[in-house]
């Protein structure tokens, strides 16, 4: 074999076209022989193990031309089956160390584990098996580290970063919940980025890194979460748009899976948080995922919800203040009942609350009326929040005065703040009373005559309603005297 392939190598007149020709003779007839071979009956995996296997390394190892190498190693691959290869996986493995430095060993093993991820896609059980039997992904994993430290400098970084691509193929086959292995290979890539200068980084170098980030999200879920360099990969080795695109994805499976699989840790949704800065300020499906997060602990429901707030656009916000307010309801819900699990109740809930008015600041005045009114009512008959209902009132008011300009958004707005007091029993008598009386006020500055008998009506009720505990039988008279 070594004397045909070096008289097809020599030049001896012949034109190119026809050593290439020879050579894809040549190519074609070993290649068939290693086929007979595997299909001779009695070759087996023992056999194959114990005879042929050492025949061709001592062939391989024998001649010293790297293309001859390159063609033989990528022969014995395609031609054995897939379990041959499992069986003598070490060896092979082994083999691959002693070639020639100029032999591009990650391209031999690239196609080993395509035919591996194959194998693994219709028999996992026996992967299952042969990884505890022998340490399976221990060989693979030692020997692709050691392929590349070897070759790390002379390998082009798009052969490693494909290399990576394949092996995580294959360990989303065949290991889809084994976070370290995944890991493994986003370490390499983490070590051959530093290596080289961001200039090497092109369109195809970049495309792989993407490949690469986006198979553990279909194969592990949330579970990419645990993933110590996958955030860093994504923000610091890849465009904005691919970024961009990377949380999107990230998002759709948070969404999916979410509804089966919460998030309960505070420091997972911070994580998650961390993946989605991308889409931060953007129209998405974000505030659907403010449902998916169910901390057992209230205390670490409030941590995990933080995040979101500031990647959440400002029309979007109306549904992180929503799950603040629920958040408060069972929290105070926990003080009535007196159980306090972790002692610092009372001082979440000012938390909640200081939050949600925050979150309403950058809202359009109509959207944070509602939602500050809303949260004076939720608070319900609980005296302890009277200094946050109060906060919320005052500031609905100033927004209704500086902000609402058109006559009916105006007469909707006093409409609101009315129905808010008439409900809300959180107050003081001193304090109801004056935000009351600057209620009644705000109602005969209508423009309207007809609106404002009808505010002025409606203001009686904040004096003497079903089940108030604020009663005053001189304001409603002196209301009815107003309109009439």
């Amino acid at each position: 074999m070594n004397l045909l392939w070096t008289r097809m190598k020599k030049d001896c007149g012949r034109s190119k076209e026809k050593i290439e020709g020879d050579r894809r003779e040549a190519e074609m007839m070993v290649g068939e022989n290693l086929v007979c071979i595997s299909n001779l009956k009695g070759v087996d995996k023992e056999k194959y193990k114990a005879a042929v296997l050492p025949r061709i390394a001592e062939v391989v190892l024998g001649c010293k031309d790297a293309e001859l190498q390159q063609y033989l190693m990528d022969a014995v691959v395609q031609a054995f089956p897939d379990d041959f290869h499992l069986y003598t996986l070490e060896d092979f493995l082994g083999l691959l160390g002693k070639l020639s430095p100029e032999v591009a060993a990650t391209e031999v093993l690239r196609e080993l584990l395509r035919r591996l991820t194959t194998f693994a896609a219709s028999s996992p059980d026996a992967l299952a098996k042969l990884d505890t039997e022998k340490g399976l992904m221990k060989i693979l994993t030692d020997s692709v580290a050691r392929i590349i430290d070897s070759s790390v400098e002379r390998t082009p970084l798009l052969k490693i970063l494909d290399l990576c691509v394949s092996f995580l193929h294959f360990v989303t086959k065949a290991f889809p919940n084994h976070g370290e292995h995944i890991n493994f290979a986003l370490d390499i890539c983490s070590k051959s980025l530093q290596l080289r200068p961001a200039a090497t980084k092109g369109p195809d170098e970049l495309q792989s890194l993407f490949k690469l980030l986006v198979l553990p999200i279909g194969s592990m879920g949330l579970g990419i979460l645990t993933l110590s360099l996958y955030p860093d990969l994504m923000s610091k080795s890849l465009p904005t748009s691919m970024q961009h695109t990377l949380s999107l994805a990230i998002l759709n499976m948070a969404l999916l899976t979410g509804k089966k699989q919460p998030i309960t840790s505070p420091e997972s949704a911070e994580k998650l948080a961390k993946l989605l800065i991308p889409l931060r300020g953007e129209p998405s499906d974000l505030p659907k995922l403010l449902h998916s997060i169910r901390c057992p602990v209230l205390s670490g429901q409030l941590r995990a919800l933080k995040p979101f707030k500031d990647l959440l656009c400002v029309g979007m916000r109306p549904a992180f203040v929503w799950e603040l307010y629920r958040l408060g309801h069972q929290l105070a819900v926990l003080l009535e009942d007196g159980q306090t699990p972790d002692g610092n109740e009372s001082s979440v809930m000012g938390e909640v609350y200081d939050l949600a008015y925050e979150a309403t600041k950058e809202m359009i005045a109509g959207s944070a009326i509602a939602l500050l009114l809303q949260g004076v009512v939720s608070m319900g008959h609980r005296s302890a929040l009277e200094s946050y209902a109060e906060k919320y009132m005052i500031r609905a008011m100033e927004l209704y005065e500086d902000e609402i300009a058109d006559s009916d958004a105006r007469f909707r707005g006093l409409t609101m703040m009315i129905g808010c007091m008439v409900q809300s029993s959180v107050f003081s008598d001193e304090t109801y009373t004056n935000l009351a009386q600057r209620v009644s006020k705000s109602s005969v500055k209508l423009l309207k005559k007809s609106e404002q008998c009808k505010a002025v009506l409606m203001c009686s009720h904040m004096y003497w309603a079903m089940e108030q505990v604020y009663r005053s039988g001189e304001e409603p008279s002196s209301s009815l005297k107003s309109s009439s």
